[in-house]
């Protein structure tokens, strides 16, 4: 069995790494305390692994561990495909937020809404990354956190755009709701109990509401069609 682990296997991890492995960590990767990584978190990495080379031998199938999938460590990042996925991911959302300040003026009706939706998913797509990088219970809060803020951003964004042009009042006050319903979402995660199958529902429950409301109103499909035949007209949106 690996050191890190007691009599029992793969249940109650233990702090037996040593001083020696401290130092043969640092020294066959350095980069890997920046990121975090202490010697134990490190030991438990490799008994990760020595897990799965004992299931594979014994016939069984990878195992899932905290109900995720074992990843192979690169240089400091625990997850190196999903953290340079979600790094892309914010480096085009920066790119664009750019190009779109440059066209769009500041004076336009809906210009601070995108700007703030645009900071948002910013914002969601750092705290992806980070939590790619290196698995905490933090990092995957506000990994959850941030995902679920652009959800429910997407739809104030959309009743702004179909009604709150006309009817700011409404828009307000469907926003302040948005925000307690947000923030009972992340004390019942943070408070009550973290759990995965509740969050990923919430989250796809978002979505159709997202599309209901939009399509509510047709000035966004309009807008669209005209953008399409003339881009002038972008700058009035």
């Amino acid at each position: 069995l690996c050191p890190c682990y007691n009599s029992h296997g793969v249940t109650d991890v233990v702090a037996l790494s040593s001083e020696f492995d401290c130092a043969e960590l640092l020294l066959t990767n350095g980069l890997v305390p920046l990121a975090g990584w202490r010697c134990a978190d490190d030991c438990k990495y490799n008994c990760m692994w020595a897990t799965v080379g004992l299931y594979i031998k014994e016939g069984h199938k990878v195992p899932q561990f905290h109900g995720k999938w074992p990843f192979y460590r690169f240089l400091f990042f625990q997850e190196p495909a999903s953290a340079a996925a979600s790094m892309l991911n914010g480096l085009a959302n920066y790119v664009m937020l750019n190009r779109y300040r440059a066209a769009v003026p500041f004076q336009s009706p809906m210009y601070r809404t995108y700007i703030s939706f645009a900071m948002v998913t910013l914002n969601a797509w750092v705290w992806s990354t980070v939590f790619h990088t290196r698995d905490t219970l933090l990092t995957e809060k506000m990994d959850y956190f941030c995902a679920s803020s652009v959800m429910l951003y997407s739809i104030y964004l959309c009743c702004v755009r179909t009604l709150g042009l006309t009817r700011p009042w409404t828009a307000s006050l469907f926003g302040a709701l948005l925000i307690v319903l947000f923030g009972c979402h992340v004390w019942y995660l943070t408070y009550v109990h973290f759990d995965y199958g509740y969050n990923m529902a919430a989250n796809i429950l978002i979505a159709p509401s997202t599309v209901t409301i939009q399509h509510r109103n047709r000035g966004p499909l309009d807008l669209l069609n005209r953008y399409i035949k003339h881009g002038s007209e972008f700058n009035n949106v």
